[in-house]
């Protein structure tokens, strides 16, 4: 099978998510490699494609860029990931109507879903793999043509570390949730605790993707709050079990917060230490003074992602749906 990979460079800590998911179905031997066109080669298409036009040849579809340059003349199989109906990656390959073809989407939050499914309607996909359970069940439903999967996000444990002494007390990246925070954030001013959090909103705390890592192994208490709560005119009541969550885990951190509860059915029982909202303050000082009673926690949670959650867990699962159609 063709796997489309996107050769830009990654920026964004999603696009180095997407990057490990990519690693990981890349080491397959069943998988070669077929790389976007360069932004200049995509310009020639564009140009070329107005000239020509779009030709129909014995009821098949080819585009210019079929005609320049054919990647699938020996697969059946095309597959690729996307954050989001990043469509455009796709379009390139879109008129080889005899190839099967797959996407993997990550983020396919309800505003994404009227595009998606335009998109799918129009296009010739065999399967839409998608990280979030409710967004499967929804898009399932309307896209009747289409098989839809549920594929959990993972993780590579093996870009990650953790360290047996650690010296930040609590790590909260990424997206902050301000309920929770303004309530803590007195208890760390007023103790000799360390705390990092974005001081402000939407900045990264960490330039380097090393830095990040780094800092992650060196937490004792991750927080983590599905999107849904932190971002609800993004995720609207999308609770989904995101890289940040597993993160946490791989890098041995205990995680305070909200577990989605697709997390919760994946794991067979909550591997988050749910908020006290009644007392969340003393919570998380008891919690920091006792910490050695939830290590016993920490180990089970890592011991389930290493067994059950990597990226070739969820690439096995993506094969199976489509083994008989992979060239």
């Amino acid at each position: 099978m063709k796997f489309i990979v996107n050769h830009f460079p990654y920026v964004t800590f999603n696009d180095f998510d997407l990057h490990e998911c990519e690693k990981a179905i890349l080491t397959d031997d069943i998988v070669k490699p077929v790389a976007q066109p360069s932004r200049l080669h995509l310009s020639m298409l564009k140009l070329t494609a107005k000239i020509l036009g779009l030709f129909k040849i014995n009821h098949i579809r080819i585009t210019p860029y079929a005609l320049l340059n054919n990647p699938l003349s020996d697969s059946n199989h095309l597959f690729t990931l996307m954050i989001g109906p990043d469509f455009k990656k796709y379009l390139p390959f879109s008129y080889f109507v005899s190839c099967n073809r797959s996407i993997y989407m990550f983020d396919a939050w309800p505003c994404h879903h009227d595009t998606i499914i335009l998109f799918l309607l129009k296009n010739k996909i065999d399967h839409l793999f998608l990280t979030s359970l409710q967004a499967t069940a929804t898009l399932k439903k309307q896209l009747t043509n289409t098989n839809v999967h549920w594929i959990p996000e993972a993780i590579d444990p093996d870009g990650y570390l953790y360290s047996d002494i650690k010296t930040i007390d609590v790590l909260s990246f990424g997206r902050k949730y301000d309920r929770y925070h303004n309530l803590i954030l007195p208890f760390f001013e007023k103790n000799n605790k360390v705390y990092l959090f974005e001081k402000i909103k939407g900045e990264v705390i960490f330039e380097k993707r090393s830095d990040f890592i780094n800092a992650l192994g060196n937490s004792k208490i991750s927080i983590c709050f599905p999107s849904n709560i932190t971002h609800p005119d993004r995720a609207g009541d999308i609770e989904i079990m995101t890289m940040r969550y597993l993160q946490s885990i791989v890098s041995k951190c205990l995680i305070i917060g909200k577990a989605p509860e697709e997390m919760i059915q994946l794991f067979g029982y909550n591997p988050v230490i749910e908020i006290n909202w009644n007392d969340p303050v003393n919570q998380l000082e008891n919690i920091l003074n006792d910490f050695e009673d939830y290590k016993y926690l920490i180990e089970k949670n890592y011991t389930t992602v290493i067994n059950n959650h990597t990226w070739m867990h969820r690439w096995d699962v993506i094969k199976k749906s489509f083994i008989k159609n992979i060239n």
